[in-house]
């Protein structure tokens, strides 16, 4: 019998309209870029190469996805294309879990992945957080925009 989701959440680039804008806005500019060196004859291998990296990354940013599934007996999460396999912390290795704001700035510099000695971030926007503390010490924040729906079934924990 598969055990019981008690909360899960799935968080897409897209529904950051910021990143969004900044993203169609990049890639005009590289599309643009490339219109002005093919008509002045100083398109060359090296920035077909370099336009093609910058492209990609754009649309890998573009089209992230963060998968956080919490049961009774485990939390699984995926931060696609990032972390292609599913990762799990077993419940058993959990010391305290809960949800809260936190800094993404100041204590990781950011959003994303990221990390910052035993904490580890997955986030792709706002200031909510699961936090998970494991029994050696490691510390999860996995951002939400359901902290409140989190809290209220987060008992199962206690």
């Amino acid at each position: 019998m598969e055990p019981k989701v008690i909360f899960s959440e799935v968080q897409v680039a897209k529904q950051n309209k910021v990143i969004i804008y900044l993203l169609y806005l990049s890639i005009s500019a590289i599309i643009i870029a490339v219109l002005y060196l093919l008509i002045n004859n100083q398109f060359d291998l090296y920035s077909f190469l370099l336009f093609t990296l910058i492209l990609t990354i754009l649309i890998l940013i573009a089209n992230s996805k963060f998968i956080l599934v919490i049961t009774e007996k485990e939390i699984m999460f995926r931060y696609f294309p990032f972390i292609l396999n599913q990762r799990i912390i077993r419940i058993d290795e959990i010391k305290t879990i809960r949800a809260q704001a936190y800094d993404p700035i100041s204590e990781f510099g950011g959003w994303g992945i990221r990390k910052s000695g035993k904490k580890k971030l997955y986030s792709m926007s706002g200031n909510n957080a699961i936090i998970v503390e494991k029994n050696n010490g490691d510390i999860y924040y996995f951002g939400t925009r359901k902290a409140e729906e989190f809290n209220r079934v987060a008992n199962v924990f206690v």
